[in-house]
């Protein structure tokens, strides 16, 4: 089984919407993703659990930065609340797109 559609739609369009819609998530951007290819790799996790998964290794990725940079770029909060909405977002909205295309 390949990666998922979910996931490849928002390694293609997640940067832009991150720049564009969470500028404070700039820095972090490749985190949030990567935090959604994580937990969509545990297996027998519910969606609900892969996306509290997601968001606590966002906020986790935000503290790391934070510390290392000796300065506070990213609210961890924020990156967690973010990385929710955006796997909740790219979810359904390829749901969405599924489920208006023709059976085969």
């Amino acid at each position: 089984m390949g990666i998922p559609r979910w996931l490849r739609i928002l390694e293609d369009v997640g940067p832009l919407v991150i720049a564009a819609a969470f500028p404070p998530l700039i820095p972090v951007t490749s985190l949030v993703i990567a935090a959604a290819k994580a937990a969509e790799a545990i297996p027998g996790a519910t969606g609900e659990q892969k996306n509290q998964i997601a968001q606590q290794i966002a906020a986790i990725g935000a503290q790391f930065t934070n510390v290392t940079t000796g300065k506070p770029l990213v609210d961890p909060a924020l990156a967690a609340d973010i990385t929710g909405d955006v796997f909740t977002a790219v979810v359904q909205a390829t749901n969405a797109a599924q489920a208006g295309k023709p059976a085969k």
